[in-house]
């Protein structure tokens, strides 16, 4: 383990990073907690503890980007000016936005000074952590030894989320079952475990389930594939039906993509597996038409699970959601937005939500809530530049780079109907540093190469 470790050449800037993003993360999960107009003194840390927290985690930030200039690991500096543009832009979204804010007659909204303060800290150590994790620390590491430890996080991170599941909401669970089989009626509630939605916790399972494709990529192992059932499985008890519809489609996706890539020099063993997996593919899929069909004359209880996950009621209150943000942007929003944080709050009262914050459901629509054209059309820009590196990292390993770009379309399909944009500035990240691995890889080859052929002079 220490020999693994010490293999990974691991810097001071590694704690920095680390710290800092732990403590983006508590003021990702506090944060929220401050969109329920409670009053702050009921808030679990004050605003001297938030400062506190706050410059520990800036300072971790500038200490990685101030070791990033001097081993010349910034980018260059158009792109630094930019991502500064972008953090001035929000502060001045969210700070700036009237104490008051209204709608209309009937609806006038109050946004606490230390609501928004909150919002200005979290957004400021997310902005810093995209920019280190991006541009610095996808630079990092000579080989794919680090990529497989975040795996493993995420792994760990799932599982726990998983168990604490099982116990805590175990009766729900196991309810789950005895609908599901006909031992009772009743309906199957979902399970969200310690995080704020069920579908948050369908999002974790789904985001181990790429991870899981990731990690067997850069080394192959059967147990990877025990991972991603467990996780899967998991998503079915969230009843969370963006991560159950990718997972059906990617899963097998993945599979195929490894079968025929993966097996050349055994024909026959590849074909044995592809007959296998595309003969359990195909019953499943007669398998679900057959209970749709019926209408509930077969299985029923297995036809009121289906229908409950293919139902478009949730569709039809997104479109819902989708006019009235468009509403408040109307209200003057367009060029900069209202504010990280801020337009959650404005929607949730709006919609009348209080048992948890209102996303926007829509991860473009989030951008131009937070931070208006320049957001979006930032967004954009990074989409484009990732998508740069994909093809050139596509054609110096094909496995590794599938299964991220996989995880970034997969997460980019979902962000049509969930405001998860976060999750893929993820596996953006990914990208950039398997492409920078394999560009030193190469670099170092070229080296070598030419290093022989001198010799050889």
């Amino acid at each position: 383990m220490l020999k693994f470790i010490k293999s990974l050449q691991l810097r001071w800037s590694d704690l920095a990073i680390l710290i800092g993003f732990g403590i983006f993360v508590v003021f990702a999960s506090y944060g929220q907690l401050f969109m329920y107009h409670q009053d702050p003194n009921n808030v679990p840390f004050s605003l001297t503890v938030a400062i506190i927290l706050f410059v520990i985690g800036f300072l971790a930030f500038c200490f990685v980007i101030g070791e990033g200039y001097f081993r010349k690991e910034l980018p260059a500096l158009p792109l630094s000016l930019f991502f500064l543009l972008i953090i001035l832009v929000g502060l001045v979204a969210t700070t700036t936005q009237p104490h008051t804010y209204i709608y209309d007659e009937s609806h006038t909204i109050m946004i606490e000074a230390m609501n928004k303060t909150v919002f200005a800290f979290e957004f400021i150590l997310m902005m810093m952590f995209i920019y280190c994790g991006f541009f610095i620390y996808s630079k990092r590491f000579p080989n794919f030894k680090f990529l497989i430890v975040l795996c493993y996080i995420a792994f760990i991170f799932a599982f726990v989320v998983a168990i604490y599941s099982y116990i805590a909401e175990g009766a729900s669970i196991s309810n789950y079952f005895q609908v599901l089989f006909g031992y009772k009626e009743g309906e199957m509630t979902p399970i969200a475990s310690f995080l704020i939605h069920p579908n948050s916790v369908g999002m974790v399972m789904l985001l181990a389930i790429l991870m899981a494709f990731i990690a067997n990529s850069i080394k192959r192992h059967w147990w990877y594939y025990l991972f991603i059932l467990f996780f899967f499985t998991n998503i079915l008890f969230t009843h969370c039906r963006g991560s159950l519809f990718l997972s059906v489609l990617l899963i097998p996706l993945y599979v195929y993509y490894r079968l025929f890539t993966a097996h050349k020099n055994d024909m026959k063993m590849r074909n044995i597996y592809l007959i296998v997996f595309s003969s359990v593919i195909a019953l499943f899929f007669l398998f679900v038409v057959i209970v749709l069909a019926g209408n509930g004359e077969y299985l029923p209880h297995l036809y009121k699970a289906a229908s409950m996950i293919t139902n478009t009621g949730s569709l039809v209150s997104r479109l819902d959601i989708y006019e009235t943000c468009f509403s408040i942007l109307n209200n003057g929003g367009w060029l900069i937005g209202k504010g990280f944080g801020t337009f959650n709050l404005i929607l949730s009262d709006l919609k009348a939500y209080t048992n948890y914050v209102l996303p926007t459901h829509n991860a473009v629509i989030a951008m131009l809530a937070e931070g208006g054209i320049v957001f979006t059309i930032a967004y954009f820009a990074l989409l484009i530049y990732t998508a740069i590196f994909f093809i050139r990292s596509y054609r110096e390993n094909k496995q590794i780079t599938f299964a991220i770009g996989v995880g970034i379309t997969a997460f980019f399909i979902y962000s049509i109907v969930e405001t998860i944009q976060y999750i893929m500035y993820f596996f953006i990240f990914l990208l950039l540093m398997a492409y920078q691995i394999l560009d030193k890889q190469n670099n170092k080859k070229d080296t070598l190469e030419i290093a022989v052929d001198t010799s050889n002079m």
